[in-house]
C-alpha cells in the first residue's frame, strides 16, 4: 500500500477483481490515492450499492477509456467530468448516464441482471455522444425468439446511425432473414461480427420461425435467390449468408462469424431436447 500511494504517474489502471469500497476500510487510501493520478485508461468493478465512484472521475479529466461495472450511483457526474473520454464500458443503465455530451466512440455494453433487451429509450441517451459512437460491442442473452434480435437491430440502426463495427455475442440462435433484413439498415457498417451464433435450420420449429420466414419476404428482391436463405441448414451456410450481404450491403468489407460452442441457458438445453 506504501508504494501504491507514491505511484502518481500510473496512467493505466485496472482492478481485476471487485471492490468493496464502504465496509472494508483499507480501499480509503486507495480511492485517494486513484484521485491523485492522471489516469488515461481506469478499469473498475465496484461490488457495492452504496459505494460513491463519482469523486474519483470527477478527478480525472484526462480519462480515454473507462470500464466501470458498478451498481455505485452516477447521478452526480457532471457534463463536465471526464470530457475525453472516448471509450465506454459499462450496462446500459450506467452508459445511458455516462455517454451524453462526451466523445465516446467506442461502447462496450452489457444488460442489467433483469433486463433481456435493449431498453429504446436507454439506447436513445446514447445517441447524444458528441463522437458520434462508430464501434459497438454488446451481448443479446440467448434470444428465444427472432423478435429480440429483430429489436435490438432495429434500435441501434434507428439511434446510432454512424455505427461502422458492430459485433453481436448472441449466445443463441440467429435468422438469416432477419439480418438480411435489418443489417442494410446500418447505411455506413464496415464490419459486422456474430459471436456464439448459429443459424436457424429446417429442424427448428416454432412461431418465431414462421413469422420470420414470412415477415421477411418483402425486404428481399424479386431476383429468385432468396432461396439461399429460406431455408439455411445449419451454420455451414454462413458463407452463403455472407455473400448476400454483402451484395446487399457493398460497404460491409469484413463479415465474421463464430458458431455457438456450447450454451446451458434452459431455453437452449429446451432446444436442444426438442
Amino acid at each position: 500500500m506504501s508504494i501504491f500511494l507514491k505511484a502518481v504517474n500510473i496512467r493505466e489502471l485496472e482492478f481485476t477483481d471487485g471492490v468493496d469500497w464502504t465496509s472494508n476500510p483499507i480501499w480509503e487510501p486507495v480511492k485517494t490515492a486513484i484521485s491523485n493520478m492522471s489516469l488515461t485508461r481506469l478499469s473498475l468493478r465496484i461490488i457495492s450499492e452504496s459505494a460513491e465512484v463519482v469523486p474519483q472521475l470527477q478527478a480525472q479529466p484526462g480519462l480515454e477509456h473507462l470500464e466501470l461495472w458498478t451498481a455505485a450511483r452516477l447521478w452526480d457526474l457532471k457534463e463536465t467530468d471526464i470530457p475525453r473520454l472516448r471509450s465506454l464500458s459499462a450496462t446500459l443503465q450506467d452508459a445511458a448516464t455516462i455517454v451524453p455530451g462526451r466523445p465516446v466512440e467506442e461502447l462496450h455494453l452489457a444488460l442489467g441482471l433483469r433486463e433481456h433487451r435493449l431498453d429504446e429509450q436507454l439506447v436513445q441517451k446514447l445517441s447524444l455522444s458528441s463522437g458520434p459512437i462508430t464501434k459497438l460491442v454488446t451481448r443479446l442473452r440467448c434470444p428465444q425468439g427472432q423478435d429480440v434480435v429483430r429489436h435490438t437491430l432495429q434500435v441501434l440502426a434507428h439511434h446510432l446511425p454512424q455505427l461502422r463495427h458492430l459485433t453481436l455475442d448472441v449466445g443463441g440462435v440467429l435468422s438469416g432473414r432477419v439480418l438480411l433484413d435489418e443489417i442494410p439498415a446500418f447505411r455506413f457498417l464496415r464490419s459486422v461480427k456474430f459471436l456464439n451464433a448459429d443459424l436457424h435450420h429446417p429442424s427448428d420449429s416454432g412461431d418465431d420461425a414462421s413469422r420470420d420466414a414470412s415477415g421477411a419476404l418483402a425486404g428481399l428482391d424479386n431476383s429468385g435467390d432468396d432461396r439461399i436463405v429460406a431455408q439455411i441448414p445449419e451454420f455451414d451456410d454462413w458463407k452463403d449468408l455472407v455473400q448476400r450481404l454483402g451484395e446487399k450491403c457493398p460497404l460491409l468489407v469484413d463479415i465474421a462469424y463464430m458458431p455457438l460452442p456450447h450454451c446451458c441457458c434452459s431455453s437452449c438445453v429446451a432446444r436442444a431436447l426438442g
